[in-house]
């Protein structure tokens, strides 16, 4: 599925994620999902809004952890994506 994606937008791809033994309460997979999050130093440009000019597809940018621990997590292409603002983008390698 291909996705238009609007304004100053930027989704990342998320790191894939060990499958989980045990079933976790949605709060608990919450906390978990914060606590990943502290750990993703690099991470890839899926997709780029419309009105974003600094970085492109495939560009491995880090973002910091405030705005990491507020961005949004959607479902795009059957994965979960990170969907932050260009401005949260820190630098690119």
């Amino acid at each position: 599925m291909s996705i238009k994606l609007f304004g100053h937008r930027v989704l990342l791809n998320r790191p894939k994620r060990e499958e989980r033994l045990i079933q976790l309460t949605p709060e608990m997979e919450e906390e978990m999902n914060m606590k990943e999050l502290i750990g993703l130093k690099h991470l890839e440009v899926h997709t780029v809004g419309e009105e974003v000019t600094n970085v492109k597809v495939g560009d491995v940018v880090y973002v910091n952890l405030m705005y990491l621990q507020s961005a949004e997590l959607v479902e795009v292409d059957g994965a979960e994506r990170i969907m932050v603002r260009d401005s949260d983008i820190a630098f690119t390698w």
